[in-house]
């Protein structure tokens, strides 16, 4: 009887706290904050530090995966649920728009909404569903190419992807680099996380080294923050941030000192080797949930600027404890909708359909014994 599979505490331990900080800088995007140029209080530095974590937090997501699924095999189960789960709460949620009030209905938003993955709306689950689409042929490659030709791909995608992409942020690179995309970029991310996998060395399984180092550029981006914000107030007077030189342009995660700050945390949780905990196991499992849910267009800027808004208490005391315990309301409610759709929904479901997933997936992907069945059948 096959052993059922355990997950690695340390990496879910991860994902809960990435998510924790997805959440954190939508509430800093969308909360509708202003503060002077020289405030320095502990509300403007507490929204200037939690506004890069999402960026930050993406890039560890992927690097998580493609570690693990550098060894696994693809599953067309897993991909019919990462489409299912994001294709529920993009129409569920609009419908309970539409019939408390929240938008009208429209036919082409309706539709709009039935192709989540087709639209920016969901930016990083489409990016990543195409990834896992990839998985194979991305295995197969990797297995053929050894280390030194899979460093050279590390490099060749690298120098265009993130060197450029850092510096294409500031006014006089703008719109120099037009063709490199999220879904390219985290097949870079995956290629850098198979590499580790297959390919450990001294230096990438040290867990101290690397939450210093994770530290110390975390602290790095926060400070250019306070440092490029009245530069920018120089450089844009009257623009938006958008249009000229932009503040946070080092914590995007196409750059160089985003990039090294998820690769660093994602070191350094790799190599904590926590002991299994099935509490944080369980809890990680509704992370594409909470993300699916309070990133969703009609619930996003609602929830931060009416029931959840906190800029009342910007400037006071209570402005620290008042947006962590949002923060924290927004993942607790939203896995627990994770949860409940999924034990009235998904897991019934795919109770149903798994047979025949599951025989769809010999037939593309044959196990290694039918494999050598089929090779003395020919012969």
């Amino acid at each position: 009887m096959p052993q059922k599979k355990t997950r690695d505490s340390s990496f879910e331990l991860l994902r809960i706290v990435c998510a924790f900080l997805i959440i954190f800088s939508h509430w800093s995007d969308y909360s509708g904050f202003m503060f002077d140029i020289d405030d320095f209080g502990l509300s403007r530095l507490m929204t200037e530090f939690m506004r890069y974590g999402g960026k930050i937090s993406c890039n560890c997501f992927v690097l998580i995966s493609g570690y693990f699924l550098v060894s696994s095999k693809f599953s067309f189960s897993k991909a019919l649920r990462l489409w299912f789960e994001t294709f529920f709460y993009s129409v569920s949620i609009y419908i309970f728009g539409v019939v408390f009030g929240m938008t009208e209905f429209s036919a082409t938003a309706l539709i709009r909404h039935c192709l989540p993955l087709m639209t920016e709306q969901y930016w990083f689950i489409r990016a990543y569903f195409v990834l896992y689409l990839l998985v194979p042929p991305l295995n197969a490659m990797i297995r053929a190419m050894g280390s030194r030709v899979h460093k050279y791909a590390i490099v060749a995608l690298f120098v265009p992807l993130c060197v450029v992409g850092t510096l294409v942020y500031l006014p006089f690179f703008e719109n120099m680099n037009p063709w490199f995309s999220d879904e390219l970029w985290f097949i870079e991310l995956y290629l850098i996380a198979a590499y580790v996998k297959l390919y450990p060395s001294a230096f990438t399984e040290s867990r101290k080294l690397h939450f210093a180092l994770s530290a110390a550029i975390t602290l790095f981006i926060w400070a250019s923050f306070l440092i490029m914000d009245p530069i920018c107030a120089w450089y844009n007077p009257g623009r938006p941030e958008e249009e000229g030189l932009y503040a946070y342009f080092l914590s995007s995660q196409f750059t160089i000192t985003g990039f090294l700050c998820a690769f660093f945390y994602f070191l350094a949780f790799k190599n904590m080797r926590l002991p299994s905990l099935p509490v944080v196991d369980y809890v990680a499992t509704t992370v594409f949930g909470v993300y699916l849910i309070h990133t969703h267009p009609l619930l996003l800027k609602r929830m931060w600027q009416g029931v959840f808004s906190t800029v009342k208490y910007f400037g006071t005391f209570w402005f620290v404890p008042a947006s962590v315990g949002v923060c924290l309301a927004t993942f607790v409610i939203c896995g627990v909708i994770d949860k409940i759709r999924y034990y009235l929904l998904e897991r019934p479901l795919f109770r149903l359909l798994d047979p025949a997933l599951q025989k769809l997936q010999e037939k593309v992907f044959p196990s290694e014994e039918k494999k050598e069945n089929l090779l003395q059948i020919m012969h």
